[in-house]
């Protein structure tokens, strides 16, 4: 079999959303679970840099590995050096990844695909339940870095280096592992819900 780089995936996704076409990808990691599992399938389209929000999910080459592709949730821009640079970070990480230039980026995740079921990310239940997965990120960051969301996007080695620091305590990391079961509870419930309206 085989394996295309990631650069050359993304120029071939980039060129068939350019032709009005719709690609899908296939998830490999669990690092947006709950809303997004590995197996998952996403939809995504062609995004412009400067018309991403706070919460969209998106899908860019990773820099560290070049080999891959980097599907996580976007939490602002910055610009370093003269250059635009996207601020992302999956929701199980509590470490942000290294910003990445905003020419990495691929495109916008629109929808889900697990099984039979599809889940809209930009309109109706989908929308809602991304919107509040991206507020309780959010609160998790904010609680655990006393940090708000433009500190993270300026300064995210300040970020990861105080997320790092309170992972280690055993309140923190219980209370998280609470939380998490309870977030993954209740999104499995409206995911499975809305995958069946959907169908």
């Amino acid at each position: 079999m085989t394996h295309l780089s990631a650069p050359l995936l993304a120029d071939m996704l980039k060129e068939s959303m350019a032709r009005g076409l719709t690609p899908n990808l296939t998830l490999t990691s669990n690092s947006m679970s709950p809303l997004l599992r590995a197996g998952d399938q996403v939809q995504i389209e062609a995004a412009d840099p400067a018309t991403l929000q706070i919460g969209d999910i998106v899908t860019l080459v990773d820099r560290d590995n070049s080999a891959q592709l980097l599907t996580h949730r976007f939490w602002g821009a910055r610009a370093q050096a003269g250059e635009v640079e996207l601020v992302t970070r999956g929701d199980r990480p509590l470490l942000f990844d290294a910003p990445l230039p905003a020419h990495k980026l691929v495109g916008r995740v629109t929808a889900r695909r697990r099984g039979a079921g599809r889940l809209a990310l930009r309109a109706g239940v989908g929308q809602r339940l991304n919107q509040f997965l991206t507020r309780l990120a959010g609160a998790e960051l904010r609680w655990l870095t006393g940090l708000d969301e433009a500190d993270w996007v300026r300064e995210t080695a300040v970020a990861n280096a105080r997320a790092a620091q309170q992972q280690t305590r055993l309140p923190v990391r219980l209370l998280r592992k609470t939380l998490l079961l309870a977030t993954t509870i209740v999104v499995a419930c409206v995911g499975q819900i809305a995958s069946r309206k959907s169908s």
